[in-house]
Parts: structure tokens; sequence; C-alpha cells
């Protein structure tokens, strides 16, 4: 491209440099919007402040009084959660489903994931009858 070519053209008017003497730049109305927002925001704070303290205090003028708590000097000893062992169905439901989740990743989708599978819903319906 010719030089006098490349001068020639004009510079989108969104890339164009502003003149600040012209004026043509942002107007100040949203800076004064966001300044007054900041504003309002800051005096909102202090407000809330100064209430939550006068009313955090209490009564004006009156002093907290010391409280004493009986603390017991021995303490209960705690019971053990009952333990149950799991029941055989419900074993081999999570063994069944374990088999299943191995196969899904491993993406083996053959008959042996149909089996598993139907070994795994045979298991968990006994487990569930078993434990109401």
């Amino acid at each position: 491209m010719k030089p006098e070519v490349i001068a020639s053209r004009a510079a989108p008017r969104h890339l164009a440099a502003r003149d600040p003497a012209s004026g043509a730049g942002r107007s100040g109305r949203p800076r004064l919007l966001s300044t007054g927002a900041a504003a309002l925001v800051v005096v909102s704070l202090g407000a809330g402040v100064a209430v939550g303290g006068w009313i955090g205090s209490g009564a004006p003028g009156a002093t907290p009084t010391a409280t004493t708590v009986s603390v017991p000097l021995a303490l209960p000893a705690p019971t053990p959660a009952p333990w149950w062992a799991p029941l055989p169905s419900c074993q081999s439901a999570v063994q069944s489903a374990d088999e299943v989740i191995s196969y899904l990743i491993g993406g083996i989708r053959d008959r042996r994931l149909e089996v598993a599978l139907q070994r795994y819903v045979a298991t968990a319906q006994t487990c569930r009858k078993e434990n109401p």
C-alpha cells in the first residue's frame, strides 16, 4: 500500500483520539452517579455500625455485670454409639454396586455388566426389605 493511502484513512470513531478541549469526551454524569452511589454506601455502612453499636450496648449508661458459670468437675463418660454389623445382603449389594461401577469406568458394556447390574438390583431390593 502507498503511504498516502494509509494516511488518508480515518480511524474508526470508537478508536479515534478524543480532544479533551472540544468536550467530545464522556460527560461527567456517569462519574457523578458512581461517586454518589459510593457516598451512599459509605453513609449507609456508617449508620449501620452506629445503630448496631447503640442496640448492642443495651441501655445507655448500663455496665455489664459479671456472671459466673458453674462447670461440673467430672464429666459423665460418653456412651458408645450402638454398632450393628451390616447384613450380608447389604454387603452383597455394595459389592455388586462396586462391580457395576468398575465395569462402567473400564468401558465394559457387555454381558458381564448386564449380569452385575441385575445382581445389584436384586441384592439392593433384598437389603431394603430387611432394613425398613
